[in-house]
Formats: structure tokens, C-alpha cells, sequence
């Protein structure tokens, strides 16, 4: 489906206006603050070409925590099957969630070693 600008931002307009409604603001005061919100948009982006992702990365991270969390160390495969991904890219996903904390355990390990010879030396 392609939109013009134009398209876009009334359709923006009719939506923000059905939210606000939802939450309780009057029809014509909400008419009001999407009529003003859309007016402000277009004065700030005017000329410029933008592009709205799907959101698909938000959706991968909180899949990837979901599965993080449910992670019990042999789960793979159950991992797997229940979030329709390969027993191979859950192991990638568990990897990647913890290497952060492999990185800093490693770090706090290597600087308290660099302290302890430090005391050897001076002490």
C-alpha cells in the first residue's frame, strides 16, 4: 500500500484522534490536538523523506528476553519448538544475552588481579 504525504498524515490525524478519544477527550477537543499535532508535523518535516520501521527489532528483543528468561541451561530444543526458531539460533540468542556479563565477570576478575600484584609490589 502507498500513501502520499498527505495521505499519510491525514490517516495519522483520524488515528491520534481516535486514541485520544479512547482516553476519555471530547470529539472536537481531540479534533483539535490531532488538527494541531499533524499541523506541527508537517511544519518540522516538511521536504524530508522518512522512513517508519515495522517495529520488528523491538519485537525480536523482547522474544529474545522471553526466551533468556525461560532459558534453564539445557532447553534448547523446548526453547526451539515453542518460539519457532532452530535449536541453533537459540543457542545464539542465549550467547549473545550472556556475554555482557562473561565481558564484566572476566573484567572484574582481570582488574582484581591487576590489584592483587599491585599489592604483592608495593606491600
Amino acid at each position: 500500500m502507498s500513501f502520499d504525504a498527505d495521505d499519510l498524515l491525514e490517516d495519522a490525524a483520524v488515528k491520534l484522534q481516535a486514541l485520544l478519544v479512547s482516553h476519555g477527550i471530547g470529539l472536537e477537543k481531540s479534533a483539535d490536538i490531532a488538527v494541531e499535532v499533524v499541523a506541527g508535523l508537517r511544519a518540522h518535516w516538511a521536504g524530508q523523506s522518512f522512513y517508519v520501521p515495522q517495529g520488528a527489532s523491538a519485537k525480536r528483543q523482547k522474544r529474545d528476553l522471553a526466551i533468556f528468561s525461560e532459558f534453564n541451561g539445557k532447553n534448547y530444543g523446548e526453547l526451539a519448538m515453542g518460539h519457532g526458531l532452530s535449536e541453533m539460533r537459540v543457542r545464539q540468542i542465549v550467547w549473545r544475552m550472556t556475554r555482557p556479563a562473561q565481558d564484566k565477570a572476566q573484567e572484574e576478575a582481570r582488574l582484581a588481579a591487576i590489584a592483587e600484584r599491585h599489592r604483592k609490589t608495593v606491600g
